[in-house]
């Protein structure tokens, strides 16, 4: 059982070790150091837009949970 679990885990990291090895062979060492220089462009780009959304969204839930809470108090007062 353990077998079965193990062997595409394997599978996997050996497809990876030997992409890794073969890429810079086909084509140069500018094939990879562009993926990388991409990979951290589009992560940095990513974080600057993430950070506001996650503000925009803490505001969004606060003032739900007030208008939830003035909407109680509307029910109860009647």
């Amino acid at each position: 059982m353990f077998i079965l679990h193990l062997y595409p885990v394997i599978c996997f990291l050996l497809d990876k070790v030997i992409y890794a090895a073969k890429l810079p062979s086909q084509t140069g060492f500018q094939g990879p150091g562009v993926m990388v220089a991409y990979l951290v462009f589009s992560g940095l780009i990513l974080t600057r837009l993430r950070q506001p959304v996650g503000r925009m969204t803490a505001k969004e839930q606060k003032l739900e949970g007030e208008c939830r809470y003035v909407n109680s108090r509307l029910i109860t007062y009647r």
